[in-house]
């Protein structure tokens, strides 16, 4: 996919904002919740280029969802609704052959690291549509 970047001049400022598509803001928030989970040590997802068409797609829709107001917490239910509906269960290690995820639990009981995701995610929508 390739990125098409928008420019408009700031009011009262004549400040250049670039205005990146709901797909470029995805790929951000993409890459770098892979970051965060390669720092974590954790199975890190396939780049963006590499993702699967439906996770790609699940991220733009979440990029929607924060932009209408969806909280950290709203996010991961969210998430585990969609994991669910793709067969994934609870299961204390990651396994994409099992589709087993640690993650699919309340809000409430992920580990500090976890929720972390979340709210990169959401602060880098709401950061880049300022």
């Amino acid at each position: 996919m390739t990125s098409t970047l928008d420019t408009t001049t700031v009011p009262d400022s004549g400040a250049i904002r670039v205005i990146l598509s709901e797909v470029d803001v995805a790929r951000i928030c993409h890459e770098a919740i892979r970051a965060l989970q390669t720092a974590t040590g954790d199975n890190a997802v396939p780049g963006w280029d590499d993702a699967s068409a439906s996770h790609r797609e699940s991220t733009i829709r979440t990029v929607r969802a924060v932009r209408q107001g969806m909280t950290c917490e709203q996010i991961h239910q969210d998430w585990c609704r969609r994991m669910r509906a793709d067969k994934w269960t609870y299961g204390p290690e990651k396994s994409y052959e099992s589709r087993t995820h640690p993650c699919l639990v309340g809000y409430q009981d992920l580990p500090k690291h976890e929720k972390a995701k979340d709210e990169l995610f959401r602060v880098i929508v709401l950061t880049l549509d300022r």
